[in-house]
């Protein structure tokens, strides 16, 4: 009745700097720079394992989001299976390509920016928003606002330094509301293991790389919700209502 697997796989930890307290809004644009340069190092690295269909890239900050390591750090994980979050968002993305042809979080883009219902900041290159549907309160996630499939892509320096600025503004708000937090890098899966491709659909037409922004309060990190229903206090409008207002 039960498969089993052998547990191949990698853990890694980045170190992001030498100072104990430091946390992503005192961060200066250089040294952010450095920590998403190493992130993207060590996916282009991983993903040359073929074993590896998957490499994830967060961060937890607070004892909320289950960290009890002060110095600044974030974890890569590298796994033979693709995780069922990953495996249902790229479901959904897929979905919508074959009927729309556009790219899902394209279109998110698009509505959003012009709804400016939801949206906390926005530069030439990215923007920052609170999804329509939020599973925590304060969630954002930060997009490019041109199609991209490759977070591991290396940016050349005018996109770089808006997505480290964009990001950096961002996190200055959600830290002045929520203690803690994890940060999801949503890479590509890799592409050289095509296993869980359904058919010959590119990759790169559907999949739109992000980074979600997941503030934990004491309800959401208490109870774990086995059915995916999620209740926050908040809405998303308020939520970017009040992350626009905050100074920075």
């Amino acid at each position: 009745m039960y498969d089993k697997m052998g547990n191949v796989g990698a853990h890694e930890i980045v170190v992001e700097g030498r100072s104990h307290t430091q946390t992503f809004s005192t961060f200066d644009e250089h040294q952010l720079s450095l920590v998403f340069d190493m992130y993207r190092d060590r996916i282009v690295d991983l993903k040359k394992d073929r074993r590896f269909k998957h490499v994830q890239v967060f961060k937890n900050h607070g004892q909320l989001a289950g960290s009890y390591i002060f110095h600044p750090h974030s974890h890569v994980l590298a796994t033979p299976i693709l995780p069922q979050r990953t495996a249902l968002e790229l479901a959904n993305s897929r979905n919508h390509y074959r009927q729309k042809e556009r790219c899902l979080l394209c279109d998110i883009v698009a509505q959003e920016l012009r709804q400016d219902k939801r949206v906390v900041t926005v530069n030439e290159r990215f923007v920052a928003l609170t999804p329509f549907a939020p599973r925590f309160p304060f969630e954002v996630w930060v997009l490019p606002r041109r199609h991209s499939h490759r977070f591991e892509d290396v940016p050349d320096r005018e996109t770089q330094r808006d997505f480290v600025r964009l990001f950096l503004d961002v996190m200055k708000r959600v830290e002045k509301v929520a203690p803690s937090y994890t940060v999801s890098v949503h890479a590509s899966p890799n592409e050289t293991e095509r296993v869980f491709m359904e058919d010959d659909l590119p990759l790169s037409e559907y999949f739109h790389w992000h980074v979600e922004i997941l503030p934990r309060d004491l309800r959401t990190s208490k109870y774990k919700r086995e059915d995916e229903f999620y209740v926050v206090s908040i809405t998303p409008e308020e939520t970017a209502r009040l992350l626009r207002a905050e100074e920075v």
